[in-house]
């Protein structure tokens, strides 16, 4: 009987054929880079987009959902809102948003309850001030290189995050810093909708950098002073 092996496609193996589409992305990112026509997207102030994304981290592999948010202030800069929930087939899960997201709500409270005669929580108005601050505070920010008039390649860093995960394995919770690198390809529509398609690494405080790739459908509003 003549049997046939197939071999195992292994998270290595994963691993690598991520690494070669993120290089060639970063290749054509280079080779446009000369082109200077103003994109569509650069005229709009917000875009707002649901993400799917999956890759390979610690030996497992990773699928995430969720919603970004950019806020362009220049041409060619803007600034990122992050909140994602990512599984993983180890029984680890994320929920990933940006850290203003968790130090502002207690320093609005403290802000609130604190007062002069208060030794502990003598925050006052600086507190609220400083909780609104970090609400609005980004994830990170984006770096925009226009392509003809409807593409434009963008790549990213969000530095300021924060994970909250859950262990099932040993039903622990942790919240842990988290960061992303990645570029981000975007085609806009004639009705404000765009198409998206990424490449990233991330990593979080205890775990190992994961690498992975992902597509996105948003929609864009609002008009750039």
């Amino acid at each position: 009987e003549l049997r046939v092996a197939y071999p195992e496609i292994s998270y290595k193996f994963t691993y690598f054929v991520l690494k070669l589409m993120c290089m060639r992305l970063l290749f054509l990112i280079l080779f446009f880079c000369s082109h200077t026509t103003f994109a569509q997207l650069s005229e709009s102030k917000w875009l707002i987009s649901g993400v799917y994304h999956a890759g390979t981290v610690d030996s497992t592999s990773y699928w995430g959902l969720g919603a970004r948010g950019e806020w362009r202030v220049h041409d060619r800069f803007s600034l990122n809102y992050n909140l994602e929930r990512i599984g993983r087939r180890d029984n680890i899960s994320h929920w990933h948003s940006s850290a203003g997201s968790f130090l502002g709500p207690p320093l609005i409270i403290f802000g609130l309850i604190s007062s002069a005669d208060n030794e502990f929580f003598n925050l006052g108005g600086w507190g609220t001030a400083l909780g609104i601050l970090a609400l609005i505070a980004p994830d990170g920010a984006s770096f925009h290189i226009p392509y003809r008039f409807n593409w434009e390649f963008s790549p990213y860093a969000n530095v300021l995050g924060v994970d909250f995960m859950k262990n099932r394995n040993n039903d622990k919770f942790y919240i842990r810093y988290g960061a992303s690198f990645g570029v981000k390809t975007s085609y806009w529509m004639e009705n404000n909708w765009t198409l998206q398609g990424f490449v990233e690494t991330r990593k979080v405080a205890g775990v190992n950098w994961s690498f992975g790739g992902g597509l996105g459908i948003g929609y864009s509003f609002g008009t750039r002073d």
